[in-house]
């Protein structure tokens, strides 16, 4: 996986210079991994799904005044052979590791949510105080899910004893998730608590408290309720909202440095691509935040 292949620009349809490899400081990696049995198929769908709604997405962010394109934002589209969870896993491993070593930072867009756990252990190795900051209905802690413990189901059962792993929007999971949430270093957020706390005076800094100075976003988009994002592998009623989720965001983004993100489990419908926009928009935004909070300067251009 050394061979990461030439920018496509196909994230935001962004064309020359602003989307090569070389300048950019965001590198989008799409992911079109299914490889992990679940509820609906099509999630191998989502990347290029994701793409093609973001090129309805203005350059231009309302928040901050700024244009994130102008930071430099490649994408690439590596080809992988049909693999079980844990190749894939080797296989992203290597991938992000040589993001890192170029400098970039990655945005990873599956895909289904078994790809998170590779990714994750390449930033561990690089960053020994990261934290997982996970958005998901589900919070994955089972030890098995269909016969395999390397699936969707089992990322952060993996992982709980390695990092510190905050969930946020949690409301569906099985007795045995149950036992493991909210214990060692998880730290569990139910949707419902969510829902009655102050967003901005409580629920921010108590996320925030439990964070690293380096954090890996790990968004799930059944997090979103699916009166806003439909299109999931396995929707769940009582999901968080928009401003919710880029709240958290923006906060994380200003006061930590996060990383690395993930964007998993869209599931295209035919007739409905808000969740596709929401994703990419999301993605878009978590990269303007950086931006403008670390103060980075524009690509040069000649």
């Amino acid at each position: 996986m050394a061979n990461l292949g030439p920018s496509t620009g196909a994230f935001l349809r962004l064309g020359s210079p602003y989307s090569e490899l070389d300048p950019a400081r965001f590198v989008v990696v799409g992911i079109p991994y299914e490889g992990s049995p679940a509820g609906r198929e099509g999630v191998a769908r989502g990347p290029s799904s994701i793409f093609e709604a973001s090129r309805t997405i203005e350059f231009f962010d309302e928040e901050n005044f700024r244009s994130a394109a102008r930071f430099g934002i490649a994408t690439i589209e590596p080809e992988f052979k049909q693999m079980n969870p844990d190749a894939m896993a080797e296989e992203l491993h290597t991938l992000a590791g040589t993001l890192l070593r170029m400098g970039k930072r990655g945005i990873y867009i599956g895909g289904d949510g078994s790809i998170s756990y590779g990714l994750i252990r390449s930033y561990l190795n690089q960053y020994r105080d990261l934290t997982v900051l996970q958005f998901d209905a589900h919070p994955n802690l089972r030890s098995e899910h269909r016969g395999t413990r390397f699936g969707r189901m089992s990322v952060m059962n993996r992982l709980r004893n390695d990092l510190p792993i905050t969930q946020c929007g949690i409301r569906s999971l099985s007795e045995e998730e149950a036992e493991f949430c909210d214990k060692g270093k998880v730290t569990t957020l139910f949707a419902a608590d969510m829902a009655r706390r102050p967003l901005k005076s409580e629920l921010i800094p108590d996320i925030l408290s439990g964070l690293s100075d380096h954090v890996y976003v790990n968004l799930d988009m059944t997090v979103f309720d699916p009166s806003l994002c439909p299109g999931v592998n396995l929707p769940q009623p009582g999901g968080l909202d928009w401003m919710t989720v880029l709240e958290i965001l923006k906060a994380v983004a200003r006061d930590r440095d996060i990383v690395a993100m993930d964007v998993v489990e869209t599931v295209p419908l035919s007739d409905h691509n808000v969740t596709q926009v929401v994703a990419g928009r999301m993605a878009y935004k978590v990269m303007g935040f950086l931006g403008q909070f670390r103060k980075w300067p524009p690509m040069e251009v000649s």
